[in-house]
């Protein structure tokens, strides 16, 4: 655990790094690396925010007739944003938590942010240290792998569970840490208790894995970057944070989340896909200026991580 939750404190480093003006703390491939990663995880997030409003707009057309007969204006609601293993990063509280979306009036969004107990009381420490008067999300200690005290915690904490809810569920590098049946029951919880509208966005390694829960897809050996996805792996080991959980490729990844998550639909598209797909934004396109000799690194790490929506 102490090597998974020291990588809270590096990926902030990093994400900083990357956005921050120079001088940099990172090498020129790691930040590059953590701008296309910010990249995807923000235009997958929009994408799912604006689902989400489109979904919930269409179900208060139906029971407007009912409401503006009894004169009555309607309660305020939530969309809920629940970060898995949410490490020092809040970015998407600030951007999200009790904040109006545009044209939604009676619609503000909620942020849950659940990691080890550890984690969190690192975040606290880091938003007095960097003076943030900005109203923090509603933060949860909990371990991911105990759904069901995961959920009463939840529970605890007024997280809506109905078939009114609506729901962004995120997870960023986290089911890699956790083993294959641990990360089976997460998403068949996530899939199956939260009744009404749900998305998960997820962001996480595709690997060859030598673990004995996922034996199933260990059949990788004639992939022409297996070298380069084993020093990818030894990374994270000697980092003292393992990874436990990956899928092969994005088809697998995608027939994961449905046929052991319970999802009724997914789509999973390498991080470099995705890049690809959109225009990245000014700060990408100006970073990506600098002197730089490590593309063919660049592109094979980028598609050693999918985006996931389920």
């Amino acid at each position: 655990m102490i090597g998974v939750t020291k990588t809270a404190s590096e990926a902030l480093k990093c994400k900083l790094s990357s956005t921050n003006d120079i001088p940099r703390s990172q090498t020129p491939l790691v930040n590059r690396l953590y701008l296309y990663r910010s990249f995807a995880m923000t235009m997958a997030l929009k994408a799912c925010v604006r689902s989400v409003l489109k979904s919930s707009t269409s179900n208060d057309n139906m029971i407007s007739g009912e409401s503006n007969h009894s004169g009555n204006r309607q309660q305020q609601q939530h969309i809920q944003i629940l970060v898995l293993g949410a490490g020092l990063d809040d970015s998407i509280e600030r951007q999200y938590h009790h904040k109006q979306f545009d044209n939604e009036e009676e619609k503000t969004g909620k942020v849950y942010a659940v990691d080890f107990e550890r984690v969190i009381e690192q975040r606290r420490i880091h938003r007095k240290q960097n003076a943030n008067t900005a109203e923090p999300a509603i933060e949860i200690a909990a371990d991911l792998t105990d759904v069901n005290s995961l959920r009463e915690k939840l529970l605890m904490n007024n997280f809506d569970f109905s078939v009114k809810s609506q729901t962004i569920v995120v997870t960023e590098v986290v089911l890699g840490y956790i083993k294959q049946r641990n990360v089976e029951n997460l998403l068949r919880f996530l899939s199956s208790d939260i009744m009404g509208t749900c998305l998960h966005v997820s962001f996480d390694p595709l690997l060859p894995c030598d673990e004995d829960d996922n034996n199933d897809h260990n059949n990788n050996n004639d992939d022409k970057n297996f070298e380069f996805s084993g020093e990818f792996r030894r990374f994270f080991w000697e980092r003292g944070a393992p990874l436990h959980f990956s899928m092969p490729s994005t088809t697998q990844q995608r027939q994961f989340f449905i046929s052991k998550g319970g999802y009724t639909n997914a789509i999973s598209l390498t991080v470099w896909e995705l890049a690809c797909c959109l225009p990245p934004p000014e700060r990408l396109s100006h970073q990506l200026k600098d002197p730089f000799d490590e593309f063919h690194a660049l592109v094979l790490t980028n598609q050693m991580y999918a985006i996931t929506i389920s």
